[in-house]
This record gives C-alpha cells, structure tokens and sequence, in this order.
C-alpha cells in the first residue's frame, strides 16, 4: 500500500522545483533565530545542514495535535509510539533510533529520566509551548549522552513585552483545553507567566480480553503552571524560570504473585507522573566580542504508579533528579564564532525498587567553531564526557556547506555519539511476569552522515537529505525467554538506519501546499530484521486556503507497517489519517477555530504486544476562542 507514497513524493518535487527567476531571493534578515544545531544563536538559513525543524506556535495551533507527541509525529525524519490515548506514555523515534536516543530539553535543561532514559513528552501541555526545535542526527558532541539520534528542544512562552493570551476549548470525550499567559516589562525588568489544564475521559486501552483488560475509560488530567523573569544588570542579565507539570493518566494492567498468579487487573490504575524544572541563569557581555552565560538547574522526573506491579506493594516510585551546571563562553573573532563551556550533572535515583546504584555524576567539557569562507561554511564540535559508571567518552561533530546562490546550499556532516545504558537498563530489580535490567550491558555508540541539498525562494523550499547511522552496542529489550512475558535488555550488536528525507512547500497566493516525507531502512545487521517499532515510510501532506480573516488547512499523515518484536512475527498494519483545521479572526485579538483529528474515523492498531491490542484514537475534535493581545 505504501510503496507508491515514494511515487508521489518524487513526482510532486516537480511542482515544488519549478524556478521564476521573478521570484524575490530569500532574506536571512527575516529568517527565524535558532539555538539547538549550534548551541548559539544563529538564523536558519545560516546553518551549516538543513537537520533543524522550527515548529512556531502558529503552527502548532493549526496542526491538529493535542499532545507533543502528536505534533512530533507530523515531522520529517520523526515518528511517536503510543498505547492509549492522550496522557498514556509518548515513544519519539528520530531517525529510526530508539526512544531513549532522543534528548528533551525545556528551555535549555536536561530533562530525561534516569530510569527509563528517555523524556516525558506527553506530560509537557503544548498550550506552555512558545515554540519547538528538532534537531535530527547524531549530536553528543554538542549534548553528550542521550543525543545519539537527535534533540527536541521546547521553548516555554517568551517572558518579553506586555501581552495577554488566553485560549479556551472543548471537544467530544468530555474533552477540555483551558490555558492562560501575561507578560509585563516593567523598566529593565520582564516577568511572564502561565497556567493550564487540560483533561478527556480517554477511551478504553484494550480493544479485546487480555490479562489487563480492564472495561473502564482511561483518562487523563494534565495540569501546569510556568514563571519566568529576568532583569538587566549593567551589561548582562539575571534571570530566573520554573515549571510545574503534572499529569495524571489511568491504563490498564496487572501484576503477578512470587507463584506468577494473576491478580489486581479490575484496580484502577493510575501514574501520577510530574515535571518541575528551575533555573538560574546570569548573562553577561565581557566585551562586544565575548557573552559568558552561567546557568544552574534543578529538574526532577517522579512517576508513582497505583498499585504496584510488584507484590504487596502499594505503589511503585520512580523520581529522578538531575541537578546541573552549565558554563558557556561565546566569542565572535576574525576566525570565526567560537563557543567554549563547562558542564557538571549529577543524576539521582528516588525509588521502591531495590536499584544496586541510585546516582551518577557526569562531568562535560565542550568547544565549537562555526566558520564563513565566502561560500562555504564548516562548523566543528568537539565534547568529552566523563560519566563515573563508565569513564570517558570523546565526541565529534565535522560539518560543511556550499551556498553557489542565494538560493542553493549543498552540504555533507559526519558526527560520533554514543548513549549510556539507563538505570532501568542496568539496575531494574527482577520482576515476575515483567523482567528486569542487566548489568553487563554497555554504551550504545554511533556513527552518522548525512549529505542533503536544499533550495529555497521567498516562496517556496524545497531539500532532500541522505543520511546513515552505524550503531553499535545498540540497546534493546526482548523478551526472554518467549512467552514468558518477561522482557530483559541485551547489546544487539550491530543496527544500521540509512535513508532520505524529503520536505518541501510552496505558496501560491492564497493556497499554501507542502510534503515531508522519510523512507529509512532501520535494520539490526545481527538478523536482518527492522527495529523494533519503526516504520520504513511516514510522512505528511497538507493544503492550506487564507482568504481575508478565514484559514483552512487539511493534512494527512502515514505510516507503513512496523513490528512489535525483535523477530517481527506481530505486525502492525499502515495508516493514514485526515485531520483538518479553521479558524476565523474576529477581530485582531480574538479568533475563533475548530480542529478535528482523524477526520473519517478510521479504525487502526497504535500498540500491539504479546498479550494486548490498543486502538488508535477515534475521531476528535475541539472548538474553541483565543485571545492574544501580543
């Protein structure tokens, strides 16, 4: 079914590619400001490869997506994995790399647990998101551990300027999605902040009798509220940011007795699972030539699941703590912009289970180059990381590009990486009918390339990338030994992930068209197989229409097939969906708009295991107002 996406992909290049020699060439004055690919700032079109998605907040009310995950799903080279409905646990795959190789930032600080190794995406209410950077490819060089395969960073709403915004909305499964944020300046001081809560009565986990099956609606509440202020100090800034999340979601399950006799599937279970992130940060320009930037952060991960998956315990815990202190050095010379720091994170371990190991401390030394020839540009990066558990891991990034217009870039890049095994990967305590960690598993490591070309004009753009990820060591769980439901982790040996991405979109006058779409290869070398999970194709069309104070816009995304086993023998079947989008502008500060996922009410499989079946959603849709005076 999906083969003849790779068709019209090709073919639909044509229409994106057609060059008027009319058209205006692209301003880097007006392109967008970006942190994550060089950890400085520097506009998009000036970046050495073309491996970043901006996702503004414009784009991010017209998409359709209720969660991160959702949105994530919607972009080139990415793919989520989700058993259950909003609030349930969200897997992002860049690249075709584990979920656990993709690192989550919110505004600048680590945020992945230290138990399951990878970020809570589903407990972060997209209504806090100013905006999101993907940064796909291998980037321990720039973040050390947890970048093999890419970075997401979320920027909470901007604290500059006076503004007020409220956004308010309801949808069908008892759904609702209320948010508030103000900003004020007052002098040299600017203060924001902004509260959320965000609920639906779900819908069933599993579709058929399982050992879980539990007939009740899982739901989910997600509350969160966010500060930030910073004041001007002679040439610098002091500046401090919080935020509070909190997500409450029922599933279903079971546990096993010590004799593996079934019991508590009826319980109504539920994870209380909380983000709180602090920060703070001075600022200060040395001279015009050298920004110094000293940031110190405080994030805590904490689940508390109710009841236990393990006998005769009320409720298993798992909170994480990640205490860090970054040092950063920017100079801007005649041989190019330089970027210099420090890093020290300590990782801390809060658990019922008996863990041989509860903490880590990892220290960090980075430097960067970024370097204008002309036409070209290269960039370099270099990172050492000292974790205590497994000694020294050396990083590298090697970029470069080739700009002959205004309008062409060709560029190439080959980078290192490498993840250390999570505590859950090493330590989990041995559980009946659940499995539990190895000790002796090792480092995954990467190499990566990439060669892509990108074109672009005022109104249209258009790139195709190469890339490979040669991954040794690779870290997966399988169960053992089979039918025991039992799942324990093992270095697989050897994964190679090759592929294309493709994205393009054009404007014409009032209708807007664009394309991303990923055909990979994610392959374990040691069986032949595809990685568990991942699909070879997926992507994303969509049409937009403005016309005076109305938007339009319809999308459909699609996956092909993928497996939910090492030996892929359980299949899950492709999908497309339709979601479509309008709002209406009443006035300059109010609109009013509509947004339905799922449009045709497709029913398809998200989650397949050995034992269960969950469902995708069903068809959803909110109607709602925004306010914004900014």
């Amino acid at each position: 079914m999906f083969t003849r996406y790779t068709s019209i992909a090709l073919a639909c290049a044509g229409i994106f590619t057609t060059i008027s020699t009319a058209q205006a060439q692209p301003n880097s004055e007006f392109s967008p400001v970006v942190v994550t690919a060089q950890r400085q700032e520097q506009k998009e079109l000036e970046l050495v490869a073309n491996n970043l998605t901006i996702i503004s907040a414009e784009e991010i009310a017209k998409s359709g997506a209720s969660t991160i995950g959702e949105l994530l799903n919607q972009q080139v080279g990415v793919q989520f994995d989700r058993a259950g409905g909003p609030g349930s646990a969200e897997s992002i795959f860049i690249r075709g790399g584990n979920s656990s190789h993709t690192l989550l930032l919110i505004d600048g600080v680590k945020i992945n647990s230290a138990t399951t190794g990878a970020g809570s995406f589903e407990s972060i209410p997209l209504s806090l998101v100013e905006k999101i950077e993907i940064l796909r490819g291998g980037a321990s060089a720039l973040y050390g551990s947890d970048a093999l395969s890419g970075v997401v960073q979320i920027f909470t709403k901007s604290n500059l300027g006076n503004f007020s915004k409220v956004d308010v909305s309801f949808g069908n499964l008892d759904s609702r999605d209320i948010s508030l944020s103000l900003g004020r300046k007052i002098n040299d001081l600017n203060i924001s902040f902004g509260v959320s809560e965000k609920s639906s009565k779900g819908i069933n986990l599993y579709s058929r009798n399982t050992n879980a099956y539990n007939s009740d609606l899982d739901g989910y509440l997600l509350r969160s509220f966010n500060l930030r202020a910073d004041h001007k100090i002679n040439n610098g800034r002091l500046g401090f940011s919080h935020m509070t999340s909190q997500l409450t979601s029922q599933f279903d399950s079971y546990a096993s007795d010590s004799s593996y006799n079934q019991y508590l599937s009826s319980a109504d279970w539920k994870n209380k699972h909380e983000i709180r992130i602090s920060s703070i940060w001075h600022e200060y320009l040395i001279d015009s030539n050298w920004l110094s930037k000293v940031t110190f952060s405080d994030g805590i991960d904490s689940v508390i699941t109710t009841p236990s998956s393990t006998y005769l315990q009320s409720n298993d815990v798992f909170k994480t703590k990640n205490q860090q202190i970054n040092w950063q050095n920017n100079f801007s010379t005649e041989y190019g912009k330089f970027i210099a720091g420090i890093e020290y994170l300590e990782q801390k371990l809060e658990t019922t289970g008996s863990y041989e190991k509860k903490n880590r401390i990892i220290s960090s030394q980075y430097v960067g180059l970024i370097k204008d020839f002309s036409k070209n540009q290269i960039q370099l990066n270099l990172r050492r990381d000292d974790n205590d558990q497994f000694g020294e891991k050396l990083t590298n990034l090697m970029g470069y590009s080739f700009k002959p217009s205004q309008s062409f870039k060709f560029y190439i890049s080959r980078s290192s990486a490498f993840k250390a095994p999570s505590f859950n990967d090493l330590y989990f305590p041995v559980t009946p009918g659940v499995g539990g960690g190895n000790p002796n598993v090792r480092p995954e490591t990467s190499i990566n390339h990439e060669v892509g070309v990108q074109y672009t004009k005022s109104d249209r753009s258009i790139s195709l990338t190469r890339f490979v990820s040669e991954i040794s060591n690779l870290i997966s769980w399988t169960e053992s030994p089979a039918g025991s439901y039992e799942y324990y982790p093992n270095n697989v040996g050897e994964a190679k992930i090759s592929g294309y991405e493709f994205k393009a979109s054009r404007n014409f006058d009032n209708i807007g068209v664009g394309l991303n779409y990923t055909n990979q290869s994610p392959k374990d070398l040691s069986t032949g197989l595809q990685l568990v999970r991942r699909s070879e194709q997926h992507g994303l069309a969509f049409i937009s229409y403005k016309l005076n104070s109305y938007i339009l816009r319809s999308e459909l995304t699609f996956q092909d097939q993928k497996f939910d086993d090492a030996e892929n023998t359980r299949k899950i079947s492709g999908y497309g969906l339709l979601n479509a989008y309008a709002e209406k502008k009443i006035d300059k500060e109010v609109t009013i708009f509509a947004r339905v996922s799922n449009l045709f009410d497709k029913n398809y499989v998200a989650s397949l295991t050995s034992s269960s079946l969950a469902p995708g959603m069903p068809m959803t849709f909110f109607i709602g107002m925004r306010y914004s005076t900014k």
